[in-house]
């Protein structure tokens, strides 16, 4: 469409007080596994669990860290790739 503009989420602002939070879970429902930083497992990266509640905020973080990162065009064999996210004392985790 002509004259569309790339509308990218704008990063939070406000870096949460404490991170600890993202990880933070009462039942294995709340846990999602995600890219653990700029390249994630559909780019030769790894993953890492996180509270589903926090998606967009990890999402957003490194929106402006991974601007002029690039990854590899390659599915990653990494464990964390295939584990699965599951809340183990009150800490999302990916396990084996």
């Amino acid at each position: 469409e002509e004259g569309a503009e790339l509308k990218l989420k704008k990063p939070f602002e406000k870096p949460l007080e404490d991170e600890d939070v993202i990880y933070a879970c009462q039942k294995d429902e709340d846990c999602i596994s995600v890219g653990s930083g700029c390249c994630g497992c559909s780019a030769g990266g790894t993953a890492t669990a996180i509270n589903k509640n926090y998606q967009d905020y990890w999402s957003n973080k490194f929106l402006n860290i991974c601007t002029r990162v690039l990854c590899t065009a390659v599915m990653s064999n990494h464990w964390t790739c295939f584990a699965q996210p599951k809340c183990v004392e009150n800490k999302c985790q990916l396990i084996s």
